[in-house]
C-alpha cells in the first residue's frame, strides 16, 4: 500500500531554488495587481488584504487545530506572524512611493544580507555584488524621481506664450511655489519609500532567521 505523503514532505522533494523562485514570482505578481488597487483601497488596507487571504490559505492547508502546540511554539509562530505582517504592510506603503523594481531590489538586501552573514567567502562576494547592484539601481532611480521635471501647467503655459528667454522666466517666476511644491513632493515621496523599503528589508532578514527556528 502507498502511503499517503503530508503536504510538507512533498514541498521537501521540491529543490530550494525552484521554491525560491516560485515564492518570488507569487510576491511579486501579487505586488503588481496590489498597486493598481491603492486607487481603490489605501496601501496598508491591500497589505492586510493579502496576509488575510494568506492566512486563509495556511489554516486550510495546514489546519493546526490538529496539532498539539506548547506554549514556546505559539510564541513563536506569534512572532513569525507579526514579522511576517509587518513585512508586507512596510512593502505595500514602500511601494506606494516608488517604483515596484527599485523596491524589490532593495528589499532583497534583507535575505542577502543573512546569507552573507551566515554563509562562506561565495555568499560573501554574492552579497557584495548584490549591495552594488542594489545602490547603482537605487541612485539612479532616485535621481530620476526627484528631477523629473516641471509640472505639466509650467510646460503648457509656456508654450501658449512662446519660448522667447523672457517668456520663459516670466512663467517660470508666475510658479515658482508649484514648482518648488512639486519637487519637495516629489523628494519627500522618496525618502518615505526609501525609509518604508529599508524597514521591509530588515523584516525579511528577521524572517528568514525566524524561519530557520519556527
Amino acid at each position: 500500500m502507498t502511503s499517503r505523503r503530508t503536504g510538507g514532505e512533498l514541498v521537501g522533494r521540491v529543490p530550494a531554488p525552484v521554491l525560491f523562485v516560485g515564492s518570488g514570482l507569487a510576491q511579486y505578481i501579487g505586488a503588481a495587481i496590489a498597486v493598481g488597487l491603492f486607487a481603490v483601497a489605501g496601501a496598508p488596507e491591500t497589505g492586510w488584504l493579502r496576509i488575510l487571504a494568506a492566512a486563509l490559505v495556511l489554516l486550510a492547508w495546514r489546519r493546526p487545530w490538529r496539532l498539539t502546540w506548547t506554549s514556546a511554539a505559539l510564541r513563536g509562530a506569534a512572532v513569525f506572524g507579526l514579522v511576517l505582517t509587518g513585512m508586507n504592510i512596510a512593502f505595500y506603503l514602500a511601494i506606494a512611493h516608488l517604483p515596484l523594481g527599485l523596491a524589490v531590489a532593495i528589499e532583497f538586501a534583507g535575505p542577502v544580507a543573512v546569507a552573507a552573514i551566515t554563509g562562506g567567502v561565495r555568499e560573501r562576494w554574492g552579497g557584495l555584488l548584490a549591495a552594488v547592484g542594489v545602490a547603482v539601481l537605487s541612485t539612479a532611480t532616485l535621481s530620476g524621481m526627484t528631477s523629473a521635471g516641471e509640472p505639466e501647467v509650467v510646460v503648457l503655459d509656456v508654450r501658449t506664450v512662446g519660448s522667447s528667454p523672457r517668456a520663459v522666466e516670466d512663467v517660470l517666476a508666475e510658479h515658482s511655489t508649484e514648482i518648488a511644491a512639486e519637487l519637495a513632493a516629489q523628494q519627500s515621496a522618496a525618502v518615505q519609500g526609501l525609509a518604508w523599503i529599508l524597514v521591509a528589508a530588515a523584516l525579511w532578514a528577521g524572517y528568514v532567521v525566524l524561519g530557520r527556528r519556527v
